[in-house]
């Protein structure tokens, strides 16, 4: 949902904790694969693999991704069908329920598993999916100059695919880190909160 605060335009997204991990993630590889794979469209240089050989190439575990993404949909939707009946309405769910539960988390478990397979060979390998370059702390009353300068960086990396200038608000350091890790974690610290 997109709205104005203080006369700024601000997004307002609601997730749940796993989705805001997977997205974290995604945005950590559209910074180096890409923007374009936020949007489900294939990365830059897709079949080019990404970590020794027989690996999986770049479009193939954004796939393995998106699967995930799947995975966590199922298990957010068993999870919350037993929430609601046991808080809402105040109901015991059966054993078959309580089951589908128990399954819908081993498959999310299996498949974060795969990822990881998948993944340590980047690791290995030495492939970065980025990382923090500067963090600067301005005060509410330098808003101005924070978007001044953001633009200014922007201009004086033109071109520069490896980079991303972002200018972001929170309350404090630690919310920030809560809400963007993926600008201080790593791709693997990320996928392993998950």
């Amino acid at each position: 949902m997109i709205t104005q605060a203080q006369g700024c335009r601000v997004e307002i997204q609601i997730r749940t904790q796993l989705q805001h991990y997977w997205a974290e993630l995604i945005e950590t590889f559209a910074g180096v694969w890409g923007r374009q794979v936020r949007y489900g469209e294939p990365p830059d240089e897709p079949f080019r693999q990404i970590a020794g050989e027989g690996s999986v190439t770049r479009a193939a575990f954004l796939e393995l991704l998106g699967g995930f993404a799947d995975r966590i949909a199922a298990y957010e939707e068993t999870v919350g069908h037993v929430d609601m009946t046991e808080r809402t309405l105040g109901e015991e769910v059966s054993g078959d329920e309580r089951d589908q539960v128990a399954v819908a988390k081993q498959e999310l478990q299996a498949m974060r598993t795969d990822i990881l397979a998948v993944f340590e060979p980047m690791i290995e390998a030495g492939l970065s999916a980025g990382e923090l370059r500067e963090l600067k702390e301005f005060d509410d009353a330098d808003r101005e100059a924070a978007l001044a300068e953001r633009f200014a960086r922007e201009r004086d990396t033109e071109g520069r695919q490896d980079l991303e200038i972002v200018l972001l608000g929170a309350q404090s350091e630690e919310a920030l880190r809560r809400t963007h890790s993926r600008y201080f974690k790593s791709a693997r610290e990320q996928l392993s909160s998950i």
